[in-house]
């Protein structure tokens, strides 16, 4: 039988660590010596038979391990659970780096510590990141997560190409119940679609991995500073210049998207980033939805995207019609709602963010899109006319294209010298 350690308990600021494995499948924790692997000595002030961690087997997550509080005296005696106290033979989950607590309830300060390693879970992150042998001597992917998608997880890692190493990120998509098989399929397109555009407002593709065993998509990209979210969150209100300064270079992307046929079906805040800390230079991330919208073979039914910035026309489209809307003027609706949000701190549709999916279509659909509030941050009317009347037309055939809100931006160019 194996002895690999599926989890441990490591002491923190003290020597006492543990582990259990298929042979030592269960430790009580305690101040009586016949708790063996699990007795810690007596002056630390635990009970007898303090608590018990054990595994159990999952069909679902393979070995799991729970911890039970056994002190016959839950007055003296207490077991926290990160700031969780389990009650009398209560029993709960442990999941990794979880910090467990034990001693005496009247001296909290003095407590043992521990931080509670899944040993399983960390094999299965490494095999998940390790980088496949043809690459290894161009890519190093770090355990360290920067960022997550609503599919992917983002590490930070390194390309050493031409004896030079710089930092890039991973982006590593997996086969799992969250992500079928179906999807995983249409995500692995993502990096060879990146592959065929060269655009300086388009994220770059280093390379890229498909594989199994586990399955798992790996695309190693250009390392970005910030997302527009976070940039927005800060400033609360974008000023028109650098409003100008942002839409030339999303809508230049968009154009060149455009032109070769692809929607990218997700443009939000979140999904375009500055490339460095001096906040000049922008880029389009994420293509996982993209789509070229003039290939009738890759019809897609579902609606895809983030509510807040889908346009009215997808909103109200059946199953049916979905594939032949999902064209240029859905990019464009959503950067007229970000260009909104951006100018006046609002959503066109509520006063502050909190809302829920279905009262937010329903305003989507229903509701004219008031100019009050661009006008009260005293907007240019052309502009005011350019978000409301041409990038939120509530139509999508008449709805301004990328190519002629740059032309319309030209021509104002005077506004925001």
């Amino acid at each position: 039988m194996s002895s690999q350690t599926i989890s441990s308990l490591l002491g923190r600021g003290h020597q006492n660590n543990f582990k259990l494995t298929e042979k030592q499948k269960s430790i009580m924790i305690g101040s009586d010596d016949s708790c063996r692997k699990g007795f810690i000595c007596s002056e630390t002030y635990l009970a007898p038979f303090h608590c018990r961690i054990f595994l159990q087997k999952d069909n679902v997550h393979g070995w799991k391990t729970l911890i039970q509080e056994k002190a016959m005296n839950p007055q003296k005696y207490v077991t926290f659970v990160n700031k969780n106290r389990l009650k009398m033979r209560e029993t709960q989950w442990l999941w990794n780096g979880d910090e467990v607590k034990i001693g005496r309830g009247d001296n909290l300060e003095n407590l043992i510590c521990f931080v509670f390693q899944d040993e399983t879970e960390k094999r299965k992150l490494a095999k998940t990141i390790e980088v496949p042998e043809y690459l290894k001597h161009r890519f190093n992917n770090c355990q360290e997560s920067i960022g997550s998608g609503a599919h992917s997880i983002i590490y930070l890692a390194y390309e050493t190409k031409l004896r030079e190493t710089r930092e890039c990120v991973c982006k590593i998509v997996s086969l799992t119940k969250k992500v079928s098989e179906s999807c995983f399929e249409k995500l692995c397109q993502e990096p060879k679609l990146l592959e065929s555009f060269n655009h300086s407002n388009i994220i770059k593709v280093l390379g890229y991995h498909i594989g199994n065993n586990p399955d798992r998509l790996l695309i190693w990209q250009e390392k970005m500073q910030c997302d527009l979210e976070k940039y927005f969150q800060k400033r609360k209100i974008i000023c028109p210049n650098e409003w100008y300064n942002i839409s030339f270079q999303v809508l230049d992307a968009l154009k060149y998207l455009h032109d070769k046929g692809i929607v990218h079906r997700d443009i939000k805040p979140e999904n375009i980033m500055w490339t460095d800390n001096t906040c000049k230079v922008l880029k389009l991330i994420d293509f996982g939805v993209a789509k070229n919208y003039k290939n009738e073979t890759e019809r897609d039914n579902e609606q895809v995207g983030t509510h807040l910035y889908i346009p009215p026309e997808i909103h109200r489209a059946s199953n049916a019609e979905i594939n032949d809307l999902y064209k240029p003027p859905v990019d464009i609706w959503a950067f007229g709602i970000l260009s909104f949000r951006f100018l006046t701190g609002q959503t066109p549709f509520f006063e502050n963010e909190k809302y829920d999916k279905t009262a937010l279509r329903d305003k989507i659909i229903k509701k004219e899109i008031s100019k009050i509030p661009l006008m009260e941050r005293r907007i240019n009317e052309r502009i005011i006319e350019l978000i409301i009347e041409q990038l939120l037309d509530y139509d999508p055939k008449s709805r301004v294209t990328a190519n002629e809100v740059m032309g319309i931006l030209t021509n104002l160019q005077k506004l925001f010298e």
